[in-house]
């Protein structure tokens, strides 16, 4: 029983060139995860409020958002390798400038905001190449596997990002300057995995960039639903992920602990994520796949509720486990099933439509913070976990449809056929 789930679960992970991807991607991810808690310290110390780390969000959001669906194309007409070396090279460059400008008490929340659009370029690029990668280094048969395994090293970097984050933000030697000195190490590691890759060959469609672009957005609007998996993420990522923003004054105002206990609740919600990937990512086949992922989307939207009214800091702590578990069970879901919709030429630009996501993230994030400080942290958490459950269930509807419209549809043509034959 366990060797069969064990086989089921790291199946994809078999083929050397995934395992090395697979690997640096880990890596990678665990830096940029580290950012969720090193950045919202930062912005919170430098101004103090809950608006001064949306306004930090917003510096990657924006270019995320405008960038993001270029990055795709890149990703399907370039050397894939070639791109994740120069982003993820430029990526350690910033980490290492923004560590640099703590340490000499040079930083301040306008530079920290430049550094993070530009940071947010990078990602731009990064993210759906590293997607249209595993595409092109694993068999059609196992990526639903392969991509469960790529969120389920995004959640084990969520598990161990807070806490390595928070002992080097505590630790006097370090502080927030070094944890990212050692953010930009990490990417050294990434950019020597790369190396041993088999190299991307570039393709070429014989269109513009805006062409290749126009010709993606028409694959997706041409497959329902591929067009409901990229809404549905897109909607649940952007309403619930700037939850966040709002937890470092949750912890000071509402329940009396400092702000560098942000580490542990980002750790508890993904030690939620981890256990959930783990236990689902040999299970992304068929309409179960589909059940699944909306039923931890409405789950993600009930534990946003119960992180609102939690009453201590214990009971936050069980929500935030909660968190992890409803969400990353619809990321992984989500993402498997959207990545078998897609047909393989447009890895790319789907994948950078994914990416509107978490830039959009980083755009709701400014008002999210704003209207915390107005109407209370607790209010703005229950109002995310309302319209969370709204999108979900409005993405179930609509997906009962389209199932029984594709019904009727080979219904239709088998009545067709046999009306052929029989004349």
């Amino acid at each position: 029983m366990l060797s069969r789930w064990y086989a089921a679960t790291f199946e994809a992970l078999t083929i050397p060139s995934f395992r090395i991807l697979w690997g640096g991607s880990t890596f990678a991810l665990l830096a940029f995860m580290m950012t969720r808690t090193v950045q919202s310290v930062v912005a919170f110390d430098l101004a103090g409020s809950s608006t001064a780390v949306g306004v930090v969000a917003l510096g990657s959001g924006i270019s995320m958002v405008f960038v993001g669906p270029i990055g795709g194309v890149f990703a399907d007409r370039l050397s894939k390798r070639r791109v994740l070396l120069t982003g993820q090279s430029l990526i350690g460059f910033l980490f290492l400038v923004i560590g640099l400008l703590i340490v000499s008490d040079q930083l301040t929340i306008g530079l920290l905001v430049g550094l993070t659009f530009l940071m947010g370029l990078c990602f731009a690029f990064i993210g759906p190449t590293r997607q249209a990668y595993v595409g092109e280094l694993v068999p059609r048969e196992l990526l639903p596997n392969a991509v469960a395994l790529s969120q389920l090293s995004m959640a084990f970097a969520r598990v161990a990002s807070p806490l390595v984050a928070g002992v080097l933000i505590a630790w006097s030697f370090s502080g927030t300057g070094g944890t990212y000195l050692f953010m930009s190490s990490l990417f050294l590691l990434v950019v020597a995995t790369l190396f041993r890759l088999p190299a991307s060959e570039p393709s070429s469609s014989g269109k513009s960039v805006f062409g290749d672009l126009g010709a993606g957005l028409s694959h997706v609007r041409e497959r329902p639903r591929l067009m409901l998996l990229v809404g549905s993420f897109i909607l649940v990522t952007i309403v619930g992920q700037p939850f966040v923003t709002v937890l470092p004054a949750l912890l000071e105002h509402e329940l009396g602990q400092p702000t560098e206990r942000i580490g542990l609740l980002f750790t508890v919600e993904a030690v939620g994520g981890l256990a959930t990937g783990l236990a689902i990512a040999g299970m992304m086949r068929g309409a179960g796949a589909w059940r699944l992922m909306l039923s931890m989307g409405v789950l993600s939207g009930v534990s946003m509720i119960a992180l609102a009214v939690a009453p201590s800091f214990v009971t936050v702590l069980l929500a935030m486990f909660i968190v992890g578990v409803g969400y990353t069970g619809f990321q992984v879901t989500n993402n498997a099933l959207l990545m078998m919709e897609a047909d393989p030429a447009y890895f790319g630009r789907v994948m950078s439509l994914m990416m509107l996501a978490w830039g959009g993230q980083g755009l709701t994030a400014l008002p999210i913070g704003v209207l915390a400080d107005r109407i209370g942290e607790r209010e703005v958490l229950a109002m995310e976990g309302v319209v969370i459950i709204v999108i979900t269930v409005a993405a179930w509807v609509v997906y009962g449809a389209v199932v029984r419209r594709a019904e009727r549809a080979a219904l239709e043509v088998d009545s067709e056929a046999g009306g052929a034959g029989g004349g």
